[in-house]
């Protein structure tokens, strides 16, 4: 049986190998190996740790593209303050990478601000868990014909009012432009235009009935110097096609 104690050795041993991996500029080792481990006893750790080192576990959590759950219900302002201070290693630096998985979109989706603006904000646990599902049904599929397959799944999000707001202002702040490396290379060649996690976004306003969601779609269409224009349009024009012909049934 894991005792208490054995669980806080678990999480102590990631943070402090984290916290190495971190200062040295390599990537840790012992996460590959044992994240089953580590993941499982998740939902504990805001009874177990500190405050101090709670905010430590979400901070590598978050580097890791890790998105604590439901348990954070009772420790939301320490993961807003592990996220605040990760938010500026998920812009990526030439020569040196980036040193977050998370992207702006994704911090921007999830808790309304990078390091360098702030488009809304999280009352609490909840909105916040609210913007995680939303994130995680965007970034549910494999490929675009799949999540093209799946309108009914997108309706719940497309009708809620905070989830559609919170994607409009991202896609304005960024100039729907989700990728962080073109912002440094400034290079079409590298542009990762397929990402789905912004597709999902994308055919969540095409199948809201609200009218910023309408707006949105409008000014992504109307956007100057838009990377892959071509490849870009012609992609929206098959979710505006799976949108109507599911709104019009």
């Amino acid at each position: 049986m894991t005792t208490k104690t054995d669980i806080e050795q678990i999480f102590n041993t990631f943070i402090a190998d984290e916290d190495k991996a971190l200062a040295t500029g390599t990537d840790g080792d012992w996460y590959i190996y044992n994240w089953p481990t580590l993941n499982h006893h998740l939902s504990k750790a805001p009874k177990i740790l500190s405050a101090q080192k709670l905010e430590q576990l979400y901070f590598h959590l978050l580097r890791l593209g890790i998105l604590p759950g439901k348990e954070v219900a009772g420790a939301y302002p320490v993961l807003e303050s592990a996220y605040r201070r990760h938010a500026p290693m998920m812009k990526p630096v030439e020569g040196i990478g980036r040193m977050s998985l998370l992207n702006s979109f994704t911090g921007l989706l999830l808790f309304g601000c990078d390091a360098e603006t702030v488009v809304g904000t999280n009352a609490g646990s909840q909105d916040y868990l609210r913007y995680r599902a939303a994130y995680r049904q965007c970034a549910a599929y494999s490929h675009m014909p799949g999540m093209l397959s799946k309108p009914e799944r997108f309706v719940e999000l497309a009708g809620d009012a905070l989830v559609v707001a919170r994607i409009c202002s991202v896609m304005r702040r960024l100039d729907f432009i989700h990728d962080d490396w073109y912002r440094v290379r400034h290079s079409e060649e590298i542009y990762s235009w397929t990402w789905l996690p912004f597709w999902g976004a994308i055919y969540t306003l095409l199948l809201s009935p609200l009218d910023d969601a309408r707006q949105t779609i409008a000014d992504f269409k109307s956007t100057p110097n838009l990377p892959l224009r071509k490849e870009q349009m012609e992609t929206l024009e098959r979710y505006e096609v799976a949108s109507r012909s599911f709104l019009a049934r």
